[in-house]
């Protein structure tokens, strides 16, 4: 497994991202880093599906 750890950058871009801080539009690969990352983070706890869907 990937050694990713949230760092300090990630959850302000989460929190931007998400509308929950206002504040400067993180770029998108902020934003795509700290969703890995957060990700990563609740793989070590427990097994996590994640379905997609890019309808356009």
């Amino acid at each position: 497994m990937p050694e990713s750890r949230m760092t300090a950058a990630d959850l302000p871009a989460l929190a931007a991202a998400l509308d929950f801080k206002r504040g400067r539009a993180p770029g998108q690969d902020a934003v795509a880093e700290a969703i890995v990352a957060l990700l990563v983070e609740l793989s070590r706890k427990q097994p996590v599906l994640l379905v997609l869907d890019d309808a356009q």
